[in-house]
């Protein structure tokens, strides 16, 4: 009840497309109480996120907009 009324959603980040797949099965089968997306990317869900706030007259935070772009770049260092 509680996430119904507190939650503008949730985004999934799953960057395999097979996990992913899984995962939106899964949700379909059984929904969380609020909206939400598998992605693929951060900045795939943070886009999405972004729609959610739009959507309830809200703006985003800039602040976490920042704290994104950051774990995006030390993700991306990690990685190389």
């Amino acid at each position: 009840e509680r996430l119904t009324q507190y939650s503008m959603g949730v985004a999934f980040v799953v960057p395999s497309a097979i996990v992913r797949i899984a995962l939106s099965t899964i949700l379909f089968l059984s929904p969380p109480p609020m909206p939400y997306t598998t992605a693929k990317t951060v900045e795939e869900a943070v886009r999405w996120l972004e729609g959610r706030f739009r959507e309830s007259g809200m703006t985003f935070p800039e602040a976490a907009r920042s704290f994104l772009k950051e774990f995006e770049i030390r993700r991306t260092e990690k990685s190389v």
